[in-house]
Formats: structure tokens, C-alpha cells, sequence
């Protein structure tokens, strides 16, 4: 097995990487958060925070005028699921009481 043995500029390199002390440039944490950058994105972004306030009443406002109509809907829904399970569940019921018919044959 070969032993691997770096020259000292290999070793202060690495150390230079590896064990840096310092904190780099001033980060107090806030840095990422709160960067703003040319293009369409720092664009679309400012308009998506201005519009979210406006976007989330109007949804709020929507939802309190159509609940009274969602209600009657999922009642007639409701009634109507109802109505066919029974008329189904009669027919089948009727099926099973009633005498099997016999299947005549054609005459050819």
C-alpha cells in the first residue's frame, strides 16, 4: 500500500480551504432573504408581494358568496344520489322477487 505524503504547498492549500477561520463578508442572516437582482424575476416578485393581500381577500370574498349556492347544490346532489341508489336497489329487489322468465326460442 502506497502512503500518500503531500508537499507543503499541497498542505497549506488544504488547510487554507478546510480549516479558514473568519466569517467571510458581514452575513447577519437576513442577506438571503432580502436580495434583489435585476431582471423579470425581481420584477414579477415585487408584484406577487404587492398582489397576495388582494389575491387572498378577493378569494375570501368569493367563497362567502358562493357558499349559499354550494350548499343547495350539494343538497340537490345528494337528493338526486339518493333517489337513483333506491330506485336501483328496488329494481334489483324486484328482479329477485319476481318469477325468472323463460327465454322462448326462435323459430326459424
Amino acid at each position: 500500500m502506497e502512503v500518500y505524503n503531500p508537499s507543503s504547498t499541497q498542505l497549506s492549500a488544504y488547510r487554507k480551504v478546510m480549516m479558514q477561520h473568519g466569517s467571510g463578508y458581514d452575513n447577519d442572516g437576513y442577506y438571503i432573504y432580502s436580495q434583489r437582482g435585476d431582471g423579470i424575476g425581481s420584477f414579477f416578485g415585487g408584484l406577487l408581494k404587492s398582489a397576495l393581500p388582494i389575491l387572498g381577500r378577493s378569494i375570501k370574498a368569493g367563497a362567502a358568496i358562493a357558499k349559499p349556492y354550494i350548499k343547495k347544490g350539494a343538497a340537490d346532489i345528494v337528493a338526486a344520489g339518493s333517489k337513483q341508489l333506491t330506485n336501483k336497489l328496488t329494481g334489483e329487489i324486484h328482479k329477485t322477487l319476481s318469477k325468472p322468465q323463460r327465454k322462448r326460442r326462435r323459430r326459424i
